[in-house]
């Protein structure tokens, strides 16, 4: 008998190899997050040697090819600010001029006098483009304040910023991914009084995760060229308030069982050394602006 030569032979071998279980060619598809992940475009080949190859067919860095979620929100920061002043350029009968050294002293004084508490909300809308990349000319926050210190002495108040352009955003590592902080940055913020200030700059950012937030505004007066800025720092509260906003609702229980240390033998023989009369009322009300120019 002949014996047969030809193409049926490998296939012979390769049959007795699979037949045996020494090669096996597997296609398992993963869904995300199997394999570092994935979207389900992947395949892994499982070799002779046992070794598993991932080749990556598609869909972007982390295993996803959605793009980030538009976002909307307001938190409440509850924050402390400090004020400080430096010397910057003024213009004056068609000179540029700098700011004196007393104007500053008086500049940097009047700052420090919001220095204390203050309360903002931060309202802020985040848009991405079809591309995932954020779209900074619809990324907006705005900071509402609702309380500010001045001279020592807590008011409420109904400041109001322009919306700010949010800059950059932190992404969390879900699919699609989601906003865990973001930064803005601007040169128009502060509203009204452009007959007294110019905007410098305002800048800064907000952790949606751990709740830090902080930013640096700045103004120029236009009179004599000085530059104050406020430094806010503080959390986002996660009850929407800020400190005690209600009297104790509780009674006092407690004796006092303390003997008086004393007993007050004196008289008053001093004659009264004037009379007079008088009466009046009065009532008032209002809010401030923070920062006043």
């Amino acid at each position: 008998m002949r014996q047969q030569t030809g193409a049926s032979k490998p296939w012979r071998v390769l049959g007795s190899a699979l037949a045996a279980g020494l090669l096996a060619v597997t296609v398992i598809h993963c869904g995300p997050g199997v394999l570092g992940g994935g979207t389900g475009n992947e395949s892994t080949r499982a070799a002779a040697s046992g070794t598993a190859v991932a080749v990556d067919d598609g869909g972007g860095e982390g295993g996803c090819n959605r793009p980030p979620e538009n976002t909307s929100g307001s938190v409440t920061i509850c924050a402390t600010s400090r004020g400080s002043a430096k010397a910057g350029p003024y213009e004056r009968n068609g000179r540029t001029l700098m700011t004196s050294p007393a104007a500053v002293r008086n500049a940097d004084q009047y700052a420090k006098q919001y220095d204390g508490d203050v309360v903002f909300v931060a309202d802020y809308s985040i848009v991405f483009k079809a591309d995932g990349s954020l779209d900074t000319a619809a990324s907006k926050v705005t900071f509402t304040a609702s309380k500010f210190t001045a001279s020592g002495t807590e008011q409420p108040t109904t400041f109001k910023t322009h919306p700010i352009p949010i800059t950059s955003v932190t992404l969390s590592n879900d699919c699609p991914k989601k906003v865990e902080g973001f930064s803005f940055a601007g040169d128009d913020w502060y509203v009204g009084y452009e007959n007294k200030l110019k905007d410098e700059k305002i800048s800064g950012s907000i952790n949606l995760v751990s709740g830090a937030a902080s930013f640096e505004a700045s103004y120029a007066w236009r009179h004599n060229g000085a530059i104050l800025t406020y430094s806010v720092s503080g959390q986002i509260s996660q009850t929407g308030n800020c400190g005690p906003q209600t009297p104790d609702s509780g009674t006092d229980t407690s004796t006092d069982t303390g003997a008086d240390a004393g007993t007050d033998t004196s008289t008053d023989t001093g004659a009264d050394s004037g009379s007079g009369t008088g009466s009046g009322t009065g009532t008032g009300s209002g809010t401030g602006t923070y920062p006043m120019p």
